[in-house]
């Protein structure tokens, strides 16, 4: 039986049919615990606790359920609504706004008891699916970023190919860049009498969830003068980026460091210290290794590049595999006893220095996308640009002659700009974001606090595929744990997924879990990395 209590609200109304359910939801072993509604605004706030079922009378008119089925679509999409007759029963069905329903025969208690036992059982089980899909989502990515900044060697794979390498893998195995690890097969890097072996249990463990395996054998690494060092290597199944996949550990038994010693090859990098993904500094040399040509990234390096750095913000995919994973570009700036990041550096920048730091974002995603052209799991890189875009006529040039120069990699670009922005200059706007979406970028509208028809003629103009809500919007959430009616009327966008902003702790983090929104963005991501 479900650990979870099941939440069901019933509209109160006085009736023998209404006092049989009472009294089959009181006696049935499943100890559903309901409510009762007696006014709207009841139903707007216990709508707000996710209810698993909403018993409803069969005499509403249609007027009446379309409006219920429509606030059920808004507040609670999973509830099932119920309702209950004298003598009629039908069974589950969807209705055209996607709100699941049935009905009851509350006229004979019996056969009620019956109905009502099985309807308790599905709503359980859904719940528990539901609850389930939510944890393991937490699961994957709280598991993804330990890989990332742990000290063994690890790497995600499958059938022979690299899917994710974590730094010590790479400084173990001598990789000078992801790119070359990913580009590697993982039998290229055993022993050759042990190949056979290796690919034997690495089949195994990916197409059986068997418990971890493990066995010794010869590995090859760059950095030992004969090329091979002894290691425990564990195979563990796993799941990246919504891809069944093996874990692959590898532990080396012998000090493979006397070598290194000799060729002064630099110490292991402390992973804690490792900003991942890190676009590759030498980014010509890194661009032999595909199949692009790297002429189109030759790009002048900026003035002052060792005051502003550039890292990568994974944003929470709440879709799993229908959603590529996508990052976040967010340039810092490290002063003696203090780092400048995010928001806090933009705003401090004038006109002119915002279009060399977004200018210097571009540069580090496009080079980081051609470093993953080849790669299985695609990503996607979201580039915030300022008012520079709609004032700047140079700027503009600039940028639209480099996203024409990228064309291998456009359809993985996203560009972002301030929908408040696009407003107030609104006649440059209008004629700027139609030549954005002619290059093939995908286009972001950012800082939405409300669904308004301003907002709707922007997403219909620019043909946007990406919002990000304002973390303003969550502030309520904080507050009362309900999801605020701006947001959740964002949510319904059918043309462009929703990113959620401001996410601070795990808390709000779970209940948005739960929304239609495509991502969560948020400090909430850094604390779990660290």
């Amino acid at each position: 039986m479900s650990q979870h209590v099941i939440q069901c609200l019933v509209i109160q109304q006085n009736g023998s049919e209404q006092k049989n359910l009472e009294a089959a939801l009181r006696g049935s072993h499943f100890k559903p615990r309901y409510q009762h509604v007696n006014n709207s605004a009841d139903l707007h706030r216990w709508l707000g606790h996710l209810p698993a079922l909403l018993f409803c009378p069969d005499n509403m008119s249609a007027p009446q359920r379309q409006k219920l089925h429509d606030t059920l679509y808004k507040l609670a999409p999973d509830c099932i609504v119920v309702y209950y007759s004298d003598d009629r029963w039908s069974g589950l069905s969807l209705t055209s706004g996607e709100i699941v329903t049935c009905t009851l025969t509350a006229g004979r208690p019996a056969e009620l008891r019956r109905q009502l036992d099985y309807l308790l059982a599905y709503a359980a089980m859904k719940s528990e699916f539901r609850h389930c899909k939510h944890l393991l989502s937490i699961v994957e990515h709280r598991n993804q970023w330990l890989v990332e900044y742990s000290r063994e060697a690890v790497a995600y794979i499958t059938r022979n190919q690299h899917l994710y390498v974590n730094a010590a893998y790479m400084h173990l195995f001598g990789f000078d860049s992801e790119l070359g690890a990913l580009n590697a097969s993982v039998s290229q890097l055993v022993s050759p009498a042990h190949h056979k072996a290796f690919l034997s249990l690495s089949r195994e463990t990916e197409h059986k969830a068997f418990l971890p395996n493990k066995f010794l054998l010869h590995m090859c690494s760059s950095h030992r003068a004969d090329g091979f060092f002894r290691a425990e290597v564990r195979f563990i199944p796993a799941v990246f980026r919504g891809q069944r996949c093996i874990q692959l550990h590898v532990h080396p038994l012998l000090d493979t460091t006397s070598d290194r010693k000799k060729d002064k090859q630099p110490a292991a990098p402390d992973p804690w210290e490792v900003r991942a993904p890190i676009a590759s500094k030498g980014g010509t040399k890194a661009g032999k290794a595909t199949s692009v040509s790297r002429r189109a990234v030759a790009i002048p390096k900026p003035v002052n590049r060792n005051a502003l750095k550039v890292d990568f913000q994974e944003l929470l995919n709440l879709k799993g595999s229908e959603n590529p994973a996508l990052f976040m570009v967010r340039p810092y700036m490290k002063k003696p006893g203090t780092t400048i990041s995010g928001k806090a550096l933009l705003s401090k920048l004038d006109a002119g220095a915002r279009i060399k730091v977004d200018e210097q974002c571009l540069e580090v995603a496009a080079r980081y996308l051609y470093k993953r052209f080849d790669h299985p799991l695609k990503h996607k890189v979201w580039v915030e640009l300022g008012d520079w875009a709609f004032t700047d006529k140079k700027g503009l040039e600039r940028l639209l002659k480099f996203l024409n120069e990228h064309k291998a990699i456009i359809a993985t670009f996203v560009v972002s700009v301030d929908a408040n922005s696009c407003i107030r200059l609104r006649e440059s706007a209008v004629k700027v974001l139609p030549l954005l979406h002619d290059t093939g970028v995908k286009i972001a509208l950012g800082d939405i606090r409300e669904l308004t028809p301003e907002v709707s003629a922007l997403l219909e103009i620019s043909g946007a595929t990406l919002v990000r809500t304002h973390p303003d919007l969550l502030k309520q959430v904080r507050t009362s744990g309900v999801i605020p009616e701006e947001l959740v009327q964002i949510l319904q966008l059918e043309n462009a997924g929703v990113v959620i902003d401001g996410v601070g702790d795990v808390n709000i983090m779970n209940l948005l879990c739960e929304s239609n929104a495509a991502y969560l963005q948020g400090d909430v991501l850094d604390k779990f990395s660290r």
